[in-house]
């Protein structure tokens, strides 16, 4: 991610990244099967760090390029 974009996540477990200079979504992914509690992105890779409230909560890797969850 960089200083014009914000990633999010929601109870639908959808992944959304938003354009802030035009506050508009740019992408979004749904297929985490379920709710996500956070997010985090490095500045420069193209994964992010999940949090999804799957008993038992668990943590892990989305690549923003193939749109795919990985594990950790």
């Amino acid at each position: 991610m960089d200083e014009e974009h914000v990633v999010a996540g929601n109870q639908r477990g959808e992944i959304m990244i938003w354009d802030i200079s035009v506050h508009k979504m740019v992408k979004s992914f749904d297929n985490a099967d379920a709710e996500i509690y956070s997010v985090a992105a490095h500045p420069s890779n193209p994964s992010l760090v999940a949090q999804l409230a799957r008993p038992p909560m668990m943590i892990r890797l989305f690549d923003i390029r193939s749109g795919k969850w990985g594990t950790i």
